[in-house]
């Protein structure tokens, strides 16, 4: 939908670098790439976060952030360390570093990977761990947030041999619900903010293990939308019930273990209903994507239909592609939800 301006206030995004300044110390002798444009929030940390702490920016163009290439190359060039990366851009910096570096790692002078802004997958956290250079202190970080929280109010880390956040990479908790294993951890609230798993109906607390809308409350919250009256604004900034504390309702669908590690697992609008059953197309959609490595999944929700459908493009044989494909949504979704 159309983006909606915020009003976010000096002291949450000062709360937010804060805690990255005191958590994952910046050295001396650091250096970041500025290249996400202002009007998305990333830009807060990738600019405002190494610039506040003392550390050089490479000033890389908007205008070329498509070209990964040529990024990988400026990451070489400018010796950066620090790198801040959407899913998407990861896979496609993966892709390409073959290519442009002449091997499958990031720069030996990358020290710290932030992977933000849409879900993690599973295979690609694991590409992206083994990606980091050999024989250094590495770390990627999942962050997990919106511009309404100042960016990341969650955050879970793994170095490249030692998954240093709860749980490990391959061993799922036992409680979590079908399909959350084909995305990361959203890992724990970052000191100052608070994220409760609620019943979305009540605003209830729900039990460890059970699904409901992440609410962020705490110190990284907006003063709410520059124009409240817009379609989706209304009731996101609210007052919970009982205590009357300020909260955002971040849409975000997720259960919380009985660690008390975070899991995301869906958004309340992109939900549908086949024969009666509310299906999270999500689950579907990264197990394909997870199976075609590098393809993208589409998902046709079929509203006005009974069924919901998803397509993927590929090189493989059609037969074979779908035998495939069918194997690996048993493993996401009930198979009496897969045709």
């Amino acid at each position: 939908g159309k983006p909606k301006g915020v009003r976010t206030a000096h002291r949450a995004a000062a709360s937010r670098c804060q805690w990255m300044w005191e958590t994952f110390p910046i050295g001396a002798s650091e250096v970041g790439v500025a290249k996400t444009p202002v009007c998305f929030v990333d830009h807060v940390w990738e600019t405002f976060g190494l610039l506040g702490a003392g550390a050089p920016l490479c000033d890389f163009p908007h205008s070329r952030r498509g070209d990964v290439g040529l990024l990988l190359a400026a990451l070489e060039e400018c010796r950066v360390t620090r790198l801040v990366l959407t899913p998407t851009l990861a896979r496609h910096l993966l892709d390409e570093m073959p290519r442009r570096l002449g091997h499958g790692c990031f720069p030996e002078t990358m020290r710290q990977v932030t992977l933000s802004g849409e879900p993690l997958p599973v295979p690609l956290l694991r590409e992206v761990i083994e990606a980091l250079p050999p024989g250094h202190d590495c770390a990627v970080l999942n962050l997990y947030g919106s511009t309404e929280v100042a960016a990341d109010v969650t955050c879970e880390v793994w170095l490249r041999d030692e998954h240093v956040g709860p749980g490990s990479v391959p061993a799922w908790p036992a409680d979590a619900p079908k399909g959350t294993s084909l995305v990361a951890p959203l890992g724990r609230p970052v000191p100052g903010c608070e994220v409760r798993v609620l019943d979305p109906d009540t605003l209830k607390p729900v039990r460890h293990g059970v699904r409901g809308e992440l609410v962020v409350l705490g110190a990284h919250l907006a003063e709410g939308y520059m124009h409240p009256e817009e379609p989706g604004a209304a009731g996101r900034f609210l007052a919970l019930p009982e205590k009357g504390e300020r909260a955002f309702r971040t849409g975000d669908f997720g259960h919380r273990d009985v660690d008390g590690t975070l899991w995301y697992s869906g958004r309340e609008d992109d939900m549908v209903k086949v024969r009666g059953e509310r299906v999270e197309p999500q689950e579907a959609q990264l197990a394909l994507e997870a199976l075609l490595r590098g393809s993208t999944a589409t998902l046709d929700s079929g509203r006005s239909s009974s069924a919901a459908r998803s397509a993927a493009r590929s090189e493989g044989a059609a037969d074979e592609l779908a035998a495939a494909a069918r194997a690996a949504l048993a493993e996401a979704v009930p198979g009496a939800r897969i045709r």
